[in-house]
């Protein structure tokens, strides 16, 4: 018996969303997980980039935060789901 977790599949197309929406652009993680509505957007960008999306990151350092940004780069045949 095959088994989905729709809550996973539904994290990773809300992530996908928000990433597709600034194609190209960096978005920092706390807007990406407050605009996907998702707590556990990293392993969503993890399983992204499994399935082929690349998707860049970079990280900032602010005295003693740290600020993290992610962009899909936009490439032939990375924009669909499947």
């Amino acid at each position: 018996m095959y088994w989905i977790n729709f809550k996973e599949d539904l994290n990773r197309i809300r992530v996908l969303k928000v990433l597709k929406a600034n194609v190209n652009q960096e978005v920092n993680a706390w807007d990406l997980s407050f605009n996907a509505k998702v707590l556990h957007y990293t392993q969503a960008v993890m399983e992204l980039r499994k399935k082929g999306y690349v998707i860049e990151n970079r990280t900032e350092h602010h005295w003693r935060t740290m600020h993290s940004f992610y962009k899909l780069v936009e490439e032939e045949n990375n924009l669909t789901l499947d």
